[in-house]
């Protein structure tokens, strides 16, 4: 229902947004650490204040989930999120901050105590003893600033607090060479001219403020030693809540992409086995990006668990393989696939690179191709799915295809799932082992566009469309036009003589190839046989 997604979702975005990190930081006591100083004090009053807010917020979140949703998940999760032991810690912590302290907060001069000020005196009274002194000593402060102000000169004087200087008076840019106004002492000089003085009154005054915070301070941090035992103590209930509410916030992140969806979606069937079958999948990465996606179909697994996408540059292969993936990972986290059908098996990751790999100083992108391949064969099972985004792009076409070439065999032999993205035609050759499919992505070769042909006038017409123009869809079989890539270069801007001695020289490459092919047949690592025993 709109309303009550509307509900969960506002109730969701007023929780912290760091309560990822809540329970961890108290269940550690990471800032009872640093107690007596101004930093680790507010870090454990932020802590227990923000275990406040989420304990109450997940009320909120309760109350949504009731409302119009009536799941048997939403439901356990809403149960959760109002059980009574949540109440009693909230009511627990409710003890150890003042709402109407913290509204004082930088009342006195001292900012440094800003949190501090939030932790609820204790019945002893030293606690409110401490502040007291702390906001008289800040009132005669800012009495003895009056003062200073009716100097010359020092009339838009500022009073501040530092731990290095105390209480000082910034002053604005005073001429070179002027005299010090009467009864003041220069602390530091400002960049621009300007002045930080004191008198010895303020001298004094900073004094007695720095014992009354340390006093603050201390009392401050024992209380929230109290109030950081409970928190610690009732440390699986905050997991709990946390997990909670984690779960809703997925539900509903999960909920809002199902919605803004510009086309169907579908409840998936995870089938536990078989193959990954999809219908009509669409790349939720493009889709969120505002582009108009081709749906396409998939079947990954059973008889066909190697497939071999070819295609142009730009032609879509890449966008498929992630649409697959992608669309397999949410069913597998109870999302709804952007497709009309989606059979999910069981599967326990996906992994494979897609795109460029990324070089750094350490290593070339070779070598950082080949660390992440290494990485899917050493973990690749027959329940993981596997995207090899042009492999070997990064090295010589021959030691490139090869390893491509080896490496989808190995993952052929292991029953694993693949998805094999190239250029190497020569790859298509896996195509005759039983259980590899061969695809391309489709084009249409667009004829008269040429870069710099004549129009009807006379001149030179400027480039208007590509040679090759992609549909984005699949259809089985090699790719049928070879040099897609000559074809692409003059929509890219390269010159025409450039790209015709280009054609020239691919030729005069291809028939090589072709004689010493015809000499010596690549060797296959596995027969055909053999692989169609692992499959």
């Amino acid at each position: 229902a709109p309303a009550a997604a509307a509900a969960l979702d506002a109730a969701l975005r007023a929780l912290p947004p760091t309560l990822d990190r809540m329970t961890g930081a108290l269940a550690l006591r990471v800032s009872i650490r640093a107690r007596g100083t101004a930093k680790g004090v507010a870090e454990a009053a932020r802590g227990v204040q923000l275990a406040r807010l989420a304990l109450r917020g997940a009320r909120g979140v309760a109350a949504a989930l009731k409302e119009g949703l009536e799941a048997p998940l939403l439901t356990a999760i809403a149960t959760a999120l109002d059980h009574p032991s949540l109440q009693a810690l909230a009511d627990a912590l409710d003890t150890f901050i003042d709402e109407a302290a913290a509204a004082q907060l930088g009342r006195g001069g001292h900012a440094a105590l800003a949190m501090a000020h939030a932790v609820a005196a204790a019945p002893d009274g030293l606690l409110t003893a401490a502040r007291a002194a702390l906001t008289a000593v800040g009132s005669a402060a800012a009495e003895e600033a009056g003062r200073v102000r009716g100097l010359p000169g020092l009339a838009a004087a500022k009073l501040t607090y530092t731990d290095a200087h105390g209480f000082t008076l910034t002053a604005p840019r005073a001429p070179a060479n002027a005299p010090l106004p009467e009864g003041c002492v220069l602390v530091s000089g400002r960049r621009g001219g300007g002045r930080m003085l004191s008198t010895p009154a303020l001298a004094a005054l900073s004094a007695r403020a720095a014992a009354a915070a340390s006093d603050c301070l201390s009392l401050s941090g024992a209380a929230l030693d109290s109030a950081l035992d409970v928190a610690t103590s009732s440390a699986p209930v905050l997991h709990r809540l946390v997990d909670a509410i984690a779960l809703a916030d997925l539900l509903a992140s999960l909920a809002a992409a199902a919605r803004r969806a510009r086309g169907p979606v579908c409840v998936p069937r995870l089938t536990g086995a078989g193959p990954l079958v999809l219908t009509d999948i669409r790349c939720p990465l493009l889709e969120a990006a505002g582009a108009t996606c081709v749906p396409n179909d998939a079947c990954v697994g059973g008889a066909a668990l190697l497939h071999v996408v070819t295609g142009p540059n730009s032609g879509g292969k890449t966008t498929h393989l992630r649409a697959i993936a992608l669309n397999a990972i949410i069913a597998c986290i109870g999302g709804l696939p952007l497709a009309t059908f989606a059979g999910v098996p069981r599967l326990d990751r996906v992994c494979g690179r897609s795109g460029a790999a990324p070089a750094d100083a350490a290593r070339s992108a070779f070598a950082a191709e080949c660390a992440e391949l290494a990485a899917t064969l050493a973990t690749a099972t027959p329940h993981t799915l596997v995207l090899l985004d042009e492999p070997g792009r990064a090295t010589s076409t021959a030691d490139g295809g090869g390893l491509a070439w080896a490496a989808a065999e190995a993952l052929l032999q292991r029953g694993v799932r693949t998805l094999l993205a190239t250029h190497h035609t020569a790859l298509g050759g896996l195509a005759a082992y039983d259980g590899v499919k061969l695809w391309h992505m489709q084009a249409e070769v667009v004829e008269g566009e040429r870069r710099g042909e004549e129009d009807g006038g006379g001149d030179r017409a400027p480039l208007t469309a590509a040679f090759l123009r992609p549909t984005w869809r699949l259809a089985p079989g090699a790719c049928p036009v070879r040099h897609y890539g000559l074809a692409l270069a003059p929509a890219m801007g390269v010159p025409d003589d450039v790209v015709a001695d280009a054609a020239a020289v691919a030729a005069r490459v291809e028939a090589a190839s072709a004689r010493s092919a015809a000499a010596q047949p690549l060797p296959h690592s596995t027969t055909a046989a053999a692989a169609a025993a692992y499959v």
